[in-house]
C-alpha cells in the first residue's frame, strides 16, 4: 500500500491494529486495538493504562475522542471489528466506552466527567470519571497525500 492508498475499514494492519476509518476532517487515519482492555476502568485508570501500552511496537495509544468513538461505533460491525465490542444491554457501564473528552458537571472538582458512547445503541452521554467504563484504545497517523 502506498502512502496515498487507504486500507478498508476493518482491515488488520501489520502491527495488529485495525483500521477504523478517517478523522472527521479526513486528515488522519484512525486505528484501534483489536480488543478491549480486559476489564472496565475508571477514566483516570484508563488513561494510565493507555500510557503503558506498547502494542504492535507502538506506544502512542490513547483514549479516543468523542468524534473518534462515533466513527468506531459506525465501524463496529465491519470485518475484524465485528463482535469485539461490549454491547450488553443489561449493563450500561459495560457497554459504555470512555472518550478522552472531559466535561465539567459543575464547579465541584469531584463532579467532573468524561463523554462516553454506549455501543449497544450508539447513545452519547457522559459519566463521572470515578465511575467505570469500557476501554478501546486508538492511535492516529496523518493521511499522506500522493
Amino acid at each position: 500500500m502506498s502512502d496515498g492508498d487507504l486500507p478498508e475499514i476493518g482491515d488488520v494492519m501489520e502491527d495488529g491494529s485495525v483500521f477504523a476509518g478517517l478523522s472527521a476532517d479526513e486528515a488522519e487515519r484512525l486505528y484501534v486495538m483489536p480488543e478491549d482492555a480486559d476489564d472496565t476502568m475508571k477514566w483516570n485508570e484508563a488513561n494510565e493504562y493507555a500510557d503503558k501500552q506498547d502494542f504492535g511496537g507502538r506506544n502512542d495509544w490513547r483514549l479516543p475522542t468523542a468524534k473518534e468513538l462515533s466513527a468506531i461505533f459506525d465501524a463496529k460491525s465491519v470485518e475484524s471489528l465485528h463482535g469485539t465490542f461490549h454491547t450488553a444491554s443489561y449493563d450500561h457501564l459495560y457497554a459504555s466506552y470512555w472518550s478522552s473528552d472531559k466535561v465539567v458537571i459543575d464547579d465541584d472538582k469531584e463532579k467532573t466527567g468524561a463523554l462516553t458512547m454506549n455501543f449497544n445503541n450508539g447513545a452519547e452521554g457522559w459519566n463521572y470519571t470515578w465511575s467505570y467504563g469500557s476501554v478501546r484504545l486508538v492511535r492516529t497517523e496523518p493521511v499522506l497525500k500522493p
